[in-house]
This record gives C-alpha cells, sequence and structure tokens, in this order.
C-alpha cells in the first residue's frame, strides 16, 4: 500500500470507480499548475507500486507570456518521466469575451478527440473541493437550473460518448494539495491569471468565498457537501422522473413527444421543474443552453396556448397543439406531420405487410389460398358499423402507427388513453414503436397487433364463428 494519505485515498477512489482500474490506461489533463501536478505526481507514485498506465495532454492556451515556458516545462517534465505526452495549442484570435467557455471547449474536444484515437476510456482531472465550492457559487448566481446546482460530479459521460471523465480530489482542499506539493518538493507553475478578477470565478476564490470562511471556517466543507447532497438527491429525483416520463414521453425519429394534460396546471414550481428534467431526460445535449430564467415564459406559453411554436437551442422547436407537444428540430418539422405516408387505407381483400414480418388480411369473404395453406392465423370478425356509428364503409379505416390522444374502448365501455393501456401492460418502448393499429376515422382503434400477435381488440371484435352478411373478416397471419 502506498504510505502518502492522498496516494492511499486516490488508489481507494479509482478502486471503487474504475473496474480493473489498475489495468486500464488513463489520460491526465495537466497544465502545470499545483493541483494537476500534484495529481501527476500522484498517478506516479501509483505507477511505481502498481503498474498504472497513463498518458498526459497539456493545452496551451496561448493566453499568457508564461505559456510556452509552461509548455516547455511539461515537455520536459514527461521526457523525462518517460510519460506519453500530447500538447494542443490553441490558435484563436485576440479574444474578448467568453474566454473560459471557449477555452474549455477546446480542452474537452481535444481530450475527446485524443482518447478515441488512442483507446483511452478514462479522462482525469485535478478539480478540488475549493473547484467544487465556486462552482456552486457560480452556478446559484447565475440562476442555473437545480439539477446543476449539484457542481462538479466525480464522474460524467463525455459529451454524447461512453467515454468517462474522472474527478478523484474533489474531497480534498485547496490546501491540502499545495501541503502535498511542499512535502514531495513537486515543481508547479502559478498562474498569474488566477488573481484577475475579470474573470467571474476568480472573484468567487478571492472576495467572495473569504467573506463566506470569515463568517464559518468551514464554509468551503459545507458548501462542497451541500453539492454532494444536490447530486445525491437529483440522482434519485431522476428515477422518480424517468418513470413519471416514461408515462408522457414517446420518442420519435422526429424527436419527442409528450403529454402535457397532466402536468402543466400544477402548483408552484412543478411544471418548472418537470420542464427541466424533460429537457435532460430527452437526451438532447441542444437543450442544456436552454437558460432557466427562460423557463417562467415557456411555461406561461404551455399553459395559455392551444397551439404554438417555441423555439429553443440548436436549431430545435418545441411545438405545442393542445395536450401535447413536439420537440424536433426545425429540419425535420416537415417530416413530423407526414405520418399519412407511413399511414394504408383500408382496402376489402387485400394483404398488407408491416414490420417483423407481419402479414394481415381484411376480407368480406374466405381466401381460399389462406383456408388451404399451411400457415399459422389467427382469424376475427366483426360489423364494421359497431366500431363506427353505423357506418360500414371500410374507407374509413386505416392501418397506421400510435397517434397522440390515441384511446381504447375497454370491456366495461370505458376508454383509456393507450399510452396508460401500454404502461399497464408493460410492453417495453420497441414494441410499442411497432405497434400497427386498425383505427376507424372517428378514432375508434379496432386492433392493436404488435409482433405477429393481437395485443389489443375491441370489445366488439369476436373470434370467426358464424359471421353474418355486414360482418369483415380479420386473418393474422404468424
Amino acid at each position: 500500500m502506498p504510505n502518502d494519505r492522498l496516494i492511499q485515498q486516490t488508489q481507494t477512489w479509482l478502486v471503487q470507480h474504475v473496474p480493473n482500474w489498475n489495468q486500464t490506461t488513463y489520460l491526465l489533463a495537466v497544465s502545470g499548475g499545483v493541483d494537476s501536478m500534484v495529481l501527476l505526481h500522484v498517478f506516479l507514485k501509483l505507477r511505481e507500486e502498481f503498474a498504472i498506465s497513463f498518458h498526459v495532454m497539456h493545452i496551451n492556451h496561448q493566453l499568457r507570456e508564461a505559456s510556452q515556458t509552461e509548455q516547455a516545462f511539461m515537455m520536459q517534465f514527461c521526457e523525462e518521466h518517460h510519460i506519453p505526452l500530447a500538447v494542443r495549442i490553441w490558435q484563436h484570435p485576440p479574444l474578448t469575451s467568453q474566454i473560459e467557455v471557449l477555452a474549455r471547449q477546446f480542452r474537452y474536444a481535444n481530450f475527446k478527440r485524443y482518447m478515441q484515437e488512442q483507446d483511452i476510456h478514462y479522462l482525469v482531472t485535478a478539480h478540488h473541493k475549493n473547484d467544487q465550492a465556486e462552482t456552486f457559487l457560480m452556478r446559484a448566481i447565475d440562476g442555473h437550473r437545480v439539477s446543476r446546482l449539484g457542481g462538479i460530479a466525480p464522474k460524467r459521460n463525455l459529451s454524447q460518448s461512453s467515454l468517462m471523465c474522472l474527478r478523484p480530489f474533489l474531497s480534498q482542499d485547496k490546501d491540502s494539495l499545495y501541503a502535498y506539493a511542499k512535502k514531495h518538493k513537486v515543481p508547479f507553475y502559478e498562474d498569474v491569471t488566477n488573481h484577475d478578477l475579470d474573470y467571474q470565478r476568480n472573484r468567487m476564490r478571492h472576495q467572495i468565498l473569504p467573506m463566506l470562511t470569515e463568517e464559518n471556517s468551514e464554509a468551503v466543507e459545507h458548501i462542497a457537501t451541500t453539492a454532494q447532497e444536490l447530486q445525491a438527491m437529483n440522482r434519485f429525483a431522476m428515477l422518480g422522473m424517468e418513470n413519471f416520463l416514461r408515462d408522457v414521453i414517446t420518442k420519435t425519429d422526429n424527436g419527442v413527444q409528450v403529454d402535457i394534460s397532466s402536468w402543466i396546471h400544477l402548483p408552484d414550481r412543478e411544471p418548472h421543474l418537470l420542464l427541466q428534467y424533460l429537457f435532460q431526460y430527452s437526451q438532447i445535449t441542444a437543450l442544456d443552453a436552454f437558460p432557466k430564467k427562460a423557463f417562467d415564459d415557456l411555461v406561461v406559453f404551455l399553459q395559455t396556448t392551444s397551439q404554438g411554436e417555441w423555439t429553443l437551442p440548436g436549431g430545435y422547436r418545441l411545438l405545442k397543439q393542445y395536450d401535447y407537444i413536439h420537440i424536433v428540430h426545425e429540419e425535420d418539422i416537415e417530416k413530423l406531420f407526414s405520418q399519412e405516408s407511413r399511414d394504408q387505407s383500408v382496402l376489402l381483400n387485400h394483404w398488407y405487410c408491416f414490420a417483423n414480418d407481419q402479414k394481415v388480411g381484411i376480407f368480406d369473404d374466405w381466401p381460399k389460398k389462406l383456408m388451404t395453406s399451411s400457415m399459422n392465423r389467427e382469424i376475427l370478425s366483426c360489423q364494421l358499423r359497431s366500431l363506427s356509428n353505423g357506418s360500414s364503409n371500410v374507407n374509413e379505416w386505416q392501418w397506421r402507427q400510435r397517434q397522440p390522444g390515441d384511446y381504447i374502448r375497454l370491456t366495461n365501455g370505458h376508454r383509456q388513453k393507450v399510452r396508460r393501456y401500454f404502461i399497464n401492460q408493460k410492453w417495453p418502448q420497441v414494441d410499442r414503436e411497432n405497434a400497427q393499429f386498425l383505427v376507424h376515422s372517428r378514432g375508434e382503434i379496432a386492433l392493436i397487433i404488435i409482433d405477429n400477435e393481437i395485443k389489443y381488440r375491441h370489445p366488439n371484435f369476436k373470434r370467426l364463428g358464424h359471421p353474418t352478411v355486414d360482418d369483415i373478416r380479420i386473418y393474422l397471419v404468424l
């Protein structure tokens, strides 16, 4: 076992969070500052003890005169310690705004690209407890969503990938890292821009947090702990939200469709929170940029407007139609309501082929070929007029997939939403998406067919016995 407390804690953390932790390769993000150099030193000690493998990436942002010196230092240090090093230099024009955001985007894009090239699954950064407290305060002040107030996660996916970002130092405060560097004579560079109060984080670090620490010497500890507890609460909340949203959301080829009727008029801030979790649950990354304060206006729009459209980040649109909203990219709006291209009007004495080799026929007489074949089949009969308010016109019927607002008729005569019926039957999402409906133009659903089985039939449908003159026959070939 390593004999230094920080090294032991880091090893324990990796054991808990990384399967086969000492048999994988890591990428360390190292700037040359005290935090990342301590991280690098700890990994060197773990390499001595456990033969772990890691690479280093250094980003030269070219924002300070010392950038070239720090890059040269990192190249020499890694060469002396036989560490694979990748250096990336940010080429950019003079910047006057959003420097922190743009720099971060450049860093993580390069981390991700290198990891994919080298088949490295884990990125490790040196974020610590003080970073956590600063991030929490910044997000609270800037009005971030509740789901993001938890601050820096100890382990998270890099955007839209299976690659992971690890932060094993979040339980360490800044002073303990300085103490480690002093004890082990770890070389590092101080970034002079860390004292530039033009940056919000530096104002938190040098002005706000010291004032809070004067009020309570444990302020950093308490804020970091609150952030951790919020992360845990958000995980529990998301589990409950997922169960709720699973009842009201349908993911389609073109986006997301949501039934808002049961929750948009809930009291207080509940609709706001549900919308926030809905955007997160949708897994549409662009929606992360939707500002928290904009949810107030969006909720009012959804509560007071029957039909309309709302612009979302990343070229997405929210379309409202009565009790339903659709979240769809602007390029797919025309496709959204082109269901007709997949719908098929019913023709008598005709076979229909659907997904999974389903074959369904509707006839007004016995098809001789079917009766002489060896195919398994399920045969039902019904009077058309019993399902469509007296009409027996077959042209008023069609095969289609599920649509918002669909209801089925129960045996007691009551109606039930199809989404609730699916949930009660515990059918998987893929079955719900592939289901074929025989539907009258007035909306009455006669049949639901999934994966070669009739999963629902209208109470007026019956097994074929002695059909009357007005009966149609439904043949399902299995």
